[in-house]
């Protein structure tokens, strides 16, 4: 009898239990759905990326609500944290402390939730100048009347995991913070407020590597894609409803060699040079140069940098597989056309100068008369050599020899044979 009574008494304890906390755990999961008829939540964001050690960077996120989603976030902001928090004055304003409570819960609740953002991990976020005053504009002093723009400043350190991934460009998490984490860092609220109206998105990511953004798919808003030597920049924006449902998408890929943005400008820059020269490379010199062929060889280098640079036009992704099909194709077109033209052309003709005289010197009879002294007085100058003849023992020829030579070893001039005698004259 005993033991049965305990029974009864421990599960009467669990009812009593049970009925004192299920409506605080029922409580718990309430959410309030807040759907203004007017204004919007604008989120305007930019991420910076450097590939270096770690591939880290930061970015810049501010939020503008306008309209009466504005109004009825102040009203949200005055009940809980001027009536409700343990630093509500009670005064139906909203000044520094009660900022500050509504600040570190937006933070609380952005550490928690909003850990990825654009293809990036968010590791910290904080004020744009750590002042409550100048970073929360439209909300120091405003009350459940006031109908004014608010703009929230913050900046985050930021870092890319390693890996491909999917990018949802249109994701609203941002957004959704600003009525979501109303009362987060007090377990005791249990409201949770669901925001139900018009989104913008501003979006701008500036990733400096070898990695590439592939794969777009855009459904409702805009996009572009820019390609540079050391990397890629996209930028996008949108404007929609809670009850619009569209998919705009972005591949982000660590690395590929087809997409690489400094392998595609190599490519280029290397095929853009044979495609820009190529009418000079085939044209003889001596052929007249054609302008319009030249003048389309330069014009085929830029349409290939620009299909470079424009990773997207009009929303449309411009894969790097059409860079490496165009820059051969580009250059092949070129050859067929020069040799067409320059192929088919005549040689145009030399004309050579004939070569100028050999300029003379006009010599006046005075040098030749002073020529003609100069050697007389030479010739007598010279010392006088005394001779004596002989005449050739084989011919008989008679002619004159120095005194001092022997006769008989004197060479004849008539019949070159030596011997002589001399002669007594």
């Amino acid at each position: 009898m005993k033991k049965r009574t305990g029974t009864i008494f421990f599960l009467l304890s669990l009812f009593l239990l049970v009925s004192a906390f299920g409506p605080i755990m029922t409580a718990s999961a309430q959410q309030v759905t807040v759907a203004p008829v007017s204004g919007e939540i604008k989120v305007t964001s930019d991420i910076e990326m450097m590939i270096g050690v770690s591939f880290s960077g930061g970015g810049h996120v501010a939020w503008t609500i306008t309209g009466d989603t504005a109004h009825e976030l102040r009203i949200l902001l005055i009940d809980y944290y001027d009536g409700t928090h343990a630093y509500g004055n009670q005064n139906d304003l909203l000044e520094v402390l009660e900022m500050d409570s509504f600040k570190h819960d937006l933070d609380t609740y952005l550490t928690s939730y909003v850990k990825n953002y654009g293809g990036v991990t968010i590791r910290d976020y904080r004020l744009l100048n750590s002042n409550v005053e100048t970073d929360m504009r439209g909300l120091l002093n405003s009350d459940d009347t006031s109908t004014g723009t608010i703009e929230i400043d913050m900046y985050f350190d930021a870092h890319f995991n390693a890996g491909s991934k999917k990018i949802d460009l249109a994701s609203t998490v941002w957004h959704e913070a600003i009525f979501g984490c109303i009362g987060e860092s007090n377990p005791a609220f249990n409201t949770t407020y669901v925001y139900e109206g018009r989104f913008a998105i501003d979006h701008s990511e500036y990733v400096i590597s070898t990695s590439a953004f592939i794969g777009v798919n855009i459904d409702k808003g805009n996009f572009m894609l820019l390609r540079t030597p050391a990397g890629e920049i996209y930028t996008y924006n949108a404007r929609f409803s809670s009850s619009e449902v569209f998919s705009d998408t972005l591949y982000y890929s660590e690395f590929d060699w087809i997409e690489c943005p400094l392998i595609l400008f190599i490519v280029v820059i290397l095929f853009g040079f044979f495609v820009a020269t190529m009418p000079n490379r085939v044209r003889v010199e001596t052929q007249p140069k054609v302008g319009w062929l030249h003048a389309v060889s330069k014009i085929a280098f830029l349409l290939l940098l620009l299909f470079t640079f424009l990773g997207s036009i009009g929303g449309m992704f411009i894969s790097g597989i059409y860079i490496w099909i165009l820059t051969p194709t580009f250059l092949f077109i070129m050859l067929v056309l020069s040799k067409s033209v320059y192929g088919k052309m005549p040689l145009r003709p030399t004309h050579r100068r004939p070569a100028p005289p050999i300029p003379t010197t006009a010599v006046s009879p005075s040098f030749h008369h002073r020529e003609e002294k100069t050697i007389i007085i030479e010739r007598e100058a010279a010392p006088k050599v005394e001779t004596k003849p002989v005449q050739c023992t084989n011919c008989g020829e008679i002619f004159e020899i120095p005194d001092n030579d022997m006769a008989n070893m004197a060479r004849c001039p008539a019949c070159s044979d030596i011997g002589s005698v001399d002669l007594d004259i």
